[in-house]
């Protein structure tokens, strides 16, 4: 998670757009027989974050932008 650029612009014209203020990658990694670790992921561009402790699952509430699939990823050291 990380906080988002927004323009001058748009903090002044306060629209509702400055409510998503953060982004996000869900990364889902698995170690593979070679022992390093590869996946697949999916990038949230503006976003709110909350968390139902009911269902105990992480909520993402994106402003329109569909996600975007990530695939081949690799943890690097």
């Amino acid at each position: 998670m990380t906080d988002r650029n927004m323009s001058m612009a748009e903090v002044m014209r306060n629209n509702r757009s400055t409510e998503y203020e953060v982004s996000a990658i869900v990364m889902e990694l698995e170690k593979g027989e070679d022992g390093k670790e590869k996946g697949q992921g999916t990038l949230f561009l503006a976003t709110k974050l909350g968390f139902d402790k009911d269902k105990k699952k992480l909520e993402i509430e994106s402003l329109g932008y569909e996600p975007i699939r990530l695939t081949n990823i690799k943890r690097e050291k």
